[in-house]
């Protein structure tokens, strides 16, 4: 009897031993679901990593700012083309000239009307012709006309205007400055003009300091007159001077 009721109680020993077991094992596996869940809550680390990129764009903007502030290659607004006239002053008006001699005057050609402010191709009525140089039996005979200023300027420009029929324009000529009307500075040389009206003498020079402006006939119009006047001639309708 003795002996049964001891393996009785070695069994009942046993199924406890057992129970404890199983619960332990359970409660082991529950506590190791939740370190694997916290591994999972850790993982976004390359979410964090992607959510820095944005951060690169600045930089790629500012580099196109940075292209799009790149300096103009537009063509530099230096003085490439005929001066604008419409910014200076015609100082030539009215200014006494002086001639080295004329082959015909009147009241319609005189040296003083260079400076009238009549050009021929204008067709204004009662306006004056201009003036009629010397003759001469050869055609590369110089002459000359000046106008003098009255003052010093830095002068920009001169313009010469033939007559409205184009003809005795000279052929080759010379502009030349002059501060004292003695030592004279040869600032353009024409070859080969025939008077065209549609021809631009607007000559731009460099600015420079002048009392006086002189056009030096190098070759005169290859036609005669006639009408009484023996030689070859040159004729100019007017001159201006623009400082």
């Amino acid at each position: 009897m003795k002996k049964f009721v001891t393996m009785l109680c070695v069994l009942c020993l046993l199924c406890c031993l057992t129970a404890c077991g199983e619960k332990k094992g359970t409660e082991s596996s529950a506590s190791k679901s939740p370190t694997a869940t916290a591994a999972v809550t850790t993982a976004p680390k390359p979410t964090e990593k992607a959510s820095e990129v944005p951060s690169e764009k600045p930089t790629v903007e500012a580099t196109t700012a940075t292209a799009t502030s790149a300096p103009s290659t537009e063509a530099p607004t230096a003085s490439t083309g005929p001066v604008d006239i419409t910014k200076l002053t015609n100082v030539a008006l009215d200014m006494p000239v002086t001639e080295q001699g004329h082959a015909y005057e009147s009241d319609w050609w005189n040296k003083n009307f260079l400076t009238d402010g009549f050009k021929m191709e204008d067709d204004n009525e009662g306006q004056t012709n201009g003036w009629m140089s010397d003759a001469s039996e050869n055609i590369d005979d110089e002459t000359w006309v000046y106008v003098d200023l009255e003052d010093t300027y830095k002068v920009q420009a001169v313009a010469i205007y033939p007559r409205e029929s184009e003809s005795f324009f000279p052929v080759a000529y010379e502009i030349q400055l002059s501060t004292d009307a003695k030592a004279w500075t040869t600032v353009h040389t024409v070859t080969e003009d025939y008077g065209y009206l549609d021809t631009n003498r607007l000559f731009e020079i460099t600015p420079t300091e002048a009392s006086y402006v002189r056009i030096l006939v190098k070759e005169r119009c290859d036609l005669l007159p006639g009408g009484g006047i023996n030689g070859y001639i040159a004729e100019i309708s007017e001159i201006e001077v623009y400082a």
